[in-house]
């Protein structure tokens, strides 16, 4: 799926492109349910403030999942997995 969007804000384009980056620099890199749960958490805390609006927001993140390889659908089941996991931690 790619982005079908409009043209993503300046500060938009600077949080995708330290993800990426980030993940560009890793030699070896493997998935994880944590990695899940903090990719996103970091677009939970930066898209909706930088997006021009929630339709927006969710065609990036689904943008970005596409871009670094990964199943937006699964990453957010992992990642709300590992959310009720914490939950039921004392």
């Amino acid at each position: 799926m790619a982005y079908s969007g409009r043209i993503v804000l300046a500060p938009t384009q600077r949080f995708l492109d330290r993800v990426i980056e980030d993940r560009a620099c890793l030699f070896r890199f493997q998935y994880t349910r944590i990695y899940a749960l903090g990719l996103t958490a970091l677009c939970d805390a930066f898209l909706p403030a930088t997006c021009i609006d929630a339709a927006d927001a969710a065609a990036t993140r689904s943008a970005l999942c596409f871009a670094l390889g990964l199943d937006g659908a699964t990453v957010e089941a992992d990642a709300a997995a590992m959310r009720a996991l914490a939950a039921g931690a004392t």
